[in-house]
């Protein structure tokens, strides 16, 4: 039984971008980044005790110039925009209640965080880190 659930985790997450992997145009259409610049995804939601904990982190990097766009995955968009002001969060925020979008990237957890340079995936961080904006500084100054 471990050897059918772990094939059937190992299927599903097959389809997810990995390091390396170029996004595809409807994807990166639909997020608005471009091939040219560095871009933090951060999907999160209401109910990710993680995302309530890293968002002022990755607040902070948006208010330094970091370009950060966030995925809400909250099914029922009026909670998710309640909670994206209780958040304070000025960067620019796509809701996603139908999991058009994190279905792409299929992560194996929340908070997932994926940092996008020259159209590919460069980095994924999934779940929740306690210092994630020195963190992503580090990552992001390499």
């Amino acid at each position: 039984m471990k050897y059918v659930i772990l094939t059937i985790l190992l299927a599903v997450n097959s389809w997810a971008y990995r390091t390396g992997e170029t996004l595809d145009r409807e994807i990166m259409q639909k997020l608005g980044i471009s091939d040219t610049n560095t871009t933090v995804i951060d999907f999160f939601a209401s109910w990710c005790e993680g995302c309530r904990h890293e968002l002022p982190q990755i607040e902070a990097l948006s208010r330094k110039g970091v370009y950060v766009i966030g995925v809400d995955v909250d099914e029922e968009v009026s909670r998710g925009r309640v909670f994206q002001k209780e958040m304070g969060l000025t960067f620019r925020v796509i809701d996603d209640p139908k999991g058009e979008i994190i279905e792409k990237f299929n992560p194996v957890g929340m908070p997932a965080l994926y940092i996008i340079q020259n159209g590919k995936v460069r980095e994924q961080i999934i779940g929740t880190r306690e210092s994630i904006g020195v963190l992503l500084d580090r990552k992001l100054a390499r």
